[in-house]
Formats: C-alpha cells, structure tokens, sequence
C-alpha cells in the first residue's frame, strides 16, 4: 500500500544512490529497508501495523538474483557479474556483499513480522493474505529470472554456500540439503 509518492521517492533514492548521493534518509523509501530501520523510525506506531514477509529458500534466492542481475544491464551489478558462473558469483557475493533474508526482518533475536510466509507456498500463503487484508484480486505471477536454470555448484562451493546462509536456513525455516 505505498503511495504514489514514496514509489517516487524510492526511485529518486536509488538513482542517486548509484552516484553514491542519498537523497532522502527515510527508511520508507528505501527500495529495500531493513524492518528494524523502519521500526526505529515509525518508533511504537510500529506494532499497530499488520507486518508479514514472504521468504525464500536462499539457495532459490540467490539463483534468483544472479540470473536477474545478469540479464538486466540496468542492475547496478550486471556489469560486475554478467561474465561470472554461479559459483563465482556466490564466491564474489559471500566475501564482498553477504546479504542475508533473516536481516531484512529480525532486530537482533526478535522477528519484526507477524507472519512469515513461504515463496514455495504463494499460493496457498496468498488465500490467507486475501481473507486478512481483505483482498479480492487474483495473484499474478511476474519477475521470472531463474526459473529452471542450472546454478552449478562444486562441493567446495556449496559447503561455502551453506556456511554462509546458514543463518537463514535456520531463522527462516529451511533445510539445509545434503
């Protein structure tokens, strides 16, 4: 439910933010904002607001991002990884831009959401969300970057994957695959 104006503000944000200039210091127009910024911002209002995210098993999620990276010469990162397999590509993000699911909701050991849904399970997650808010529009499914894409990895590297997400695996409910 944002407004026209904090999509605005969201794109001025970014755009200048790639010149390293931020515009607007207010978490709520962030593209992407941890939970904990906008609740240190909306202070106690914060928990009169109905809170839920959906996740993501972060091996998906990952392929996910390297795939749109790579096909959108707009990304700030396509340049930087448009050459790279996917096993560099995880090399590259888990020692120069880790960036876990779990830090986007939680403070510290408290979750900042009231429900946490699966991607795995949107849509049956999306009849529940419809009955709560009160929606009445079908789920539309769009962003497909990495469906049914190979994402090769040696051992080494998804011994290295899995040391680095395993935060997420845990906080966020997913199994670590062997």
């Amino acid at each position: 439910y944002c407004s026209s104006l904090q999509v605005i503000g969201q794109n001025i944000n970014y755009v200048s933010s790639i010149a390293g200039i931020k515009v607007f210091k207010s978490p709520l127009l962030e593209f992407h904002p941890k939970l904990v910024d906008v609740k240190n911002y909306l202070g106690a209002d914060f928990y009169n607001y109905y809170r839920f995210t959906f996740v993501r098993n972060p091996f998906d999620w990952q392929k996910s991002i390297y795939y749109f990276t790579k096909k959108n010469p707009r990304h700030h990162q396509h340049s930087h990884i448009k050459n790279m397999s996917f096993e560099e590509y995880l090399e590259w993000r888990i020692d120069s831009d880790l960036k876990l699911q779990s830090d986007l909701i939680y403070d510290d050991d408290e979750l900042l959401v009231d429900d946490m849904f699966k991607f795995e399970e949107l849509n049956a997650s999306y009849l529940v969300l419809k009955d709560k808010l009160g929606l009445s529009k079908p789920l539309k499914h769009r962003n497909v970057a990495g469906k049914g894409k190979d994402a090769l990895l040696s051992k080494e590297g998804l011994k290295m994957f899995y040391d680095a997400f395993e935060k997420d695996y845990e906080r966020l409910g997913y199994k670590i695959e062997e």
